[in-house]
């Protein structure tokens, strides 16, 4: 298995996205990332998988706060 994208100064920068474009790593992109990681593959990184998470909502609003914090 290998690893992800880093989550370090992720929040607010423009992300390269597998097969052309660029995406901004907002809270809506983190979002969707964090409850569906296979809709939007990041350059790079084709072919990996994620595990499934049943996070609650206050669980995901906590990890996007944090990933807000890695400057």
């Amino acid at each position: 298995m290998g690893v992800g994208p880093t989550w370090f100064q992720l929040a607010g920068s423009e992300v390269e996205l597998s097969g052309g474009g660029t995406v901004k790593a907002d809270d809506a992109f983190l979002l969707e990332s964090i409850l569906q990681p296979q809709a939007t593959i990041v350059a790079g990184f084709e072919g990996q998988q994620m595990p499934a998470y049943n996070f609650t909502e206050e669980q995901v609003a906590d990890i996007i706060a944090y990933i807000k914090t890695l400057r």
